[in-house]
């Protein structure tokens, strides 16, 4: 072989490993998102969506249940035995005029080793106290300022002003007084049912359905008639601690 042609050779040679060699990259379609292979640095998980329970259906009033609850509109003083089966068994004797509200036990009660029989409550200034005032048990009568949330108990009129919903559902008597069942939602989103007293609008008994749990509260022996204000203004020769 003469010395061009064994040029040409390699050059030949040469071009087809040139040609062999080079990888081309694939084309992108107009209008492509460029393709990020890379894995995302922290990238938070999927989470599925929380699925939370609709509210309670509610059913407005019949106009006789309504014209029952009106039937409270102007008590301002009144008197119950007070029971409950939330958090502990206990009895107590409510007073209440107006704002205010006392709360009395046959036994004696203690808090922060402080004794007391009664517990004086005014809602319009959110002041509490608990007083020692049955001689001559306590000796002294004294008394001693506490929490108002920590001591505050909804009354019988304050609950009956929560009933904006739901229906009849019985015609019976308890403790000797005419009454309805309503069942109803309260504002906690509860089943409840109240025996409510027919003549005068207010809660007689009250079962509320919380989860698995049957909370009974009972208000025996309603009276109303104007109360003495004594019996729910703390002793006028108190002696607070």
């Amino acid at each position: 072989m003469n010395t061009k042609a064994f040029f040409v050779v390699l050059i030949l040679i040469g071009l087809i490993i040139s040609l062999t060699g080079c990888t081309t990259a694939p084309p992108i379609l107009p209008g492509t998102p460029p393709v990020d292979n890379t894995p995302a640095a922290n990238e938070p998980p999927q989470q599925e969506p929380v699925e939370t329970e609709p509210a309670p259906a509610k059913i407005e009033l019949t106009q006789d249940v309504k014209d029952i609850l009106a039937k409270n509109a102007k008590i301002t003083s009144y008197e119950y035995i007070f029971q409950t089966t939330e958090s502990a068994k206990f009895t107590a004797q409510h007073y209440v005029k107006g704002d205010k509200l006392r709360i009395s036990y046959t036994s004696l009660q203690r808090f922060n080793n402080f004794a007391y029989y009664d517990i004086y409550l005014d809602k319009a200034t959110g002041l509490a106290y608990i007083v020692c005032g049955k001689l001559p048990e306590c000796k002294t009568i004294n008394g001693k300022e506490v929490m108002f949330d920590q001591f505050n108990v909804e009354t019988a009129l304050e609950a009956a002003k929560y009933i904006d919903n739901g229906q009849k559902i019985e015609d019976t008597e308890w403790d000797n007084k005419k009454a309805i069942v309503v069942s109803y939602i309260n504002k906690d989103s509860d089943d409840e049912k109240v025996w409510l007293w027919t003549y005068r609008g207010l809660p007689l008994k009250r079962e509320i359905t919380r989860g698995d749990t049957k909370i009974t509260i009972s208000y025996s022996k309603i009276v109303v008639d104007p109360i003495e204000p004594t019996s729910v203004e703390l002793p006028s020769n108190l002696e607070l601690v």
